[in-house]
């Protein structure tokens, strides 16, 4: 790849270029936000003393769904975030802060 050193930057040449990045890639991104968004779901739900089936039953998800959702395998609509949290008396926002860290519960 070729990059141009510009102050304390580094730019690529091209945007194809710079996408190769791993850390740049929209790819790799989401799957960053779908792993954190599982991690902070099971931290929750957990720390709420709930089973994957009592999430299921309280918020109306399948269990078999939330067990996929919380490995990051789905990407959820807005719609079931908001019922996941209000099942555990979060707003949906607790479960998306740091989704792109590492997706700890603080």
């Amino acid at each position: 790849m070729a990059v141009r050193q510009t102050g304390a930057l580094e730019q690529a040449d091209s945007p194809a270029e710079a996408m190769t990045d791993e850390s740049l890639s929209p790819a790799n991104e989401l799957i960053t936000l779908l792993t954190g968004f599982g991690r902070r779901v099971r931290d929750a739900r957990q720390k709420a003393g709930m089973t994957q089936e009592d999430l299921a039953v309280a918020s109306g998800v399948a269990r078999s769904y939330l067990s996929v959702l919380e490995r990051g395998g789905r990407d959820p609509r807005l719609s079931t975030i908001t019922r996941l949290a209000r099942s555990m008396d979060l707003q949906p926002g607790d479960l998306l802060e740091g989704c792109l860290d590492r997706g700890q519960l603080d």
